[in-house]
């Protein structure tokens, strides 16, 4: 049962106070009250121990989201041969109302307590069901980001530290109110969407935005008017709405834009810099 290979408990059976007590009594895994954790990682150091040659996942959390709501997961593994860290979030349980299809999963690296400080590395990912995890755990993960990433992210401290949350997929990020970009891999169904837009009279009366001399890699249309979605871990690879939704390019990250402006191409660029370490799993 998800990474306890001598365990035979039944998820998909149980109900939500008996996945609870069982986490908690026979694997003593931490369970958290609320949508958010930090997870922390003492000996990160390890995982690049010339001794360790076998992949391996990382003690879990349980978080207990609301009195009704979803229990989630939060798996971590490292994939020794490919030299790849990853975290995922996966829906143990969830009532009619809670429906995992309507939640995704933050995850934020930060350094705060370093002396390097550096900006913090986010990225959104959909909660794994039950149904894949069950068919193959190790599959099942999203994204994985390079180890080597991680250490000098963390300038090669051995505590690396994570901060989670579930979101409800209406949710919609802003950063000291600039726009920023939810990282959308096309396993989410909902489009990216650019925070803090409001769809007022006032923006429906502005001219559409065009990207010049940006074409569409899946179908060659150019310019690209109004959406533009950028490929972060490819140099130079654009798709327009349509051939997002046919998820073209699927196993990799975009960015959501709907202006073109200089700020939000080097903003793209900076994040690209990060994203190029983060690979998505087919």
């Amino acid at each position: 049962m998800l990474g306890y290979d001598n365990c035979k408990f039944i998820l998909r059976s149980s109900s939500r106070s008996q996945i609870l007590k069982h986490f908690q009594d026979t694997h003593a895994v931490p369970v958290e009250s609320g949508r958010s954790v930090n997870i922390q990682h003492a000996n990160f150091h390890g995982v690049t121990d010339p001794c360790t040659t076998t992949n391996f996942f990382w003690s879990p959390v349980l978080l207990c989201c609301e009195s009704n709501g979803p229990l989630v997961l939060i798996h971590g593994k490292i994939d020794i041969h490919h030299s790849l860290a990853g975290w995922a979030g996966i829906c143990v349980w969830e009532s009619k109302s809670s429906c995992s299809e309507n939640y995704q999963i933050e995850f934020t690296l930060t350094n705060d307590g370093k002396a390097n400080k550096k900006d913090p590395v986010m990225w959104t990912i959909p909660l794994v069901s039950l149904k894949e995890a069950e068919e193959s755990l190790w599959d099942s993960y999203p994204a994985m980001i390079s180890v080597a990433f991680i250490r000098s992210y963390f300038d090669n401290e051995a505590e690396v530290s994570a901060n989670v949350s579930i979101k409800s997929k209406s949710f919609q990020h802003s950063l000291n109110g600039n726009s920023v970009w939810v990282f959308s891999t096309p396993l989410e169904k909902e489009k990216a969407q650019e925070s803090g837009y409001q769809e007022d009279k006032k923006a429906a009366l502005q001219p559409p935005t065009i990207f010049q001399n940006v074409t569409c890699n899946g179908c060659n249309k150019s310019p690209l008017v109004e959406k533009r979605y950028q490929c972060l871990q490819c140099e130079d690879f654009d798709l327009c709405e349509d051939c997002m939704e046919q998820q073209i390019h699927s196993h990799h990250v975009f960015a959501f834009r709907n202006k073109s402006e200089p700020g939000q191409d080097r903003l793209v660029k900076k994040i690209a810099t990060y994203a190029g370490k983060l690979s998505i799993l087919t």
